[in-house]
């Protein structure tokens, strides 16, 4: 079974910060756009895999591209900007990137069933 989740990604001052909106604690970083992108993938692989072995089905992914657009469109805080400069950016925003990934899993069915 294949599931595409929707990925935030987010240009920091030093590096790419990137999160699953529908797999809450779902992170992941990376010095490049690219290497945040593969370590999230892996991350949600092992946060999937996890939650299957403790018997719970994998979170669906709910959250489009436009939702997750929504939900980032206001904007950034001010302790928010100021931990940022506080490691040395600075500026008035932050980039937010949204792309999918795709992963396969297991039917949930089989592993749930031992």
């Amino acid at each position: 079974m294949k599931l595409t989740y929707v990925v935030t990604l987010e240009e920091l001052p030093h590096n790419f910060s990137a999160c699953v909106p529908d797999v809450p604690g779902c992170v992941s970083t990376g010095k490049t756009r690219e290497e945040a992108l593969e370590m999230i993938q892996e991350a949600l692989a092992f946060h999937i895999e996890a939650m299957m072995s403790d018997g719970e089905l994998p979170p669906p992914p709910t959250t489009g591209i436009d939702d997750a657009v929504a939900h980032h469109s206001g904007p950034v805080s001010d302790d928010v900007l100021s931990s940022y400069a506080e490691f040395g950016g600075g500026g008035e925003t932050v980039e937010t990137r949204f792309e999918t990934v795709e992963i396969e899993i297991p039917t949930p069915q089989a592993v749930l069933a031992g």
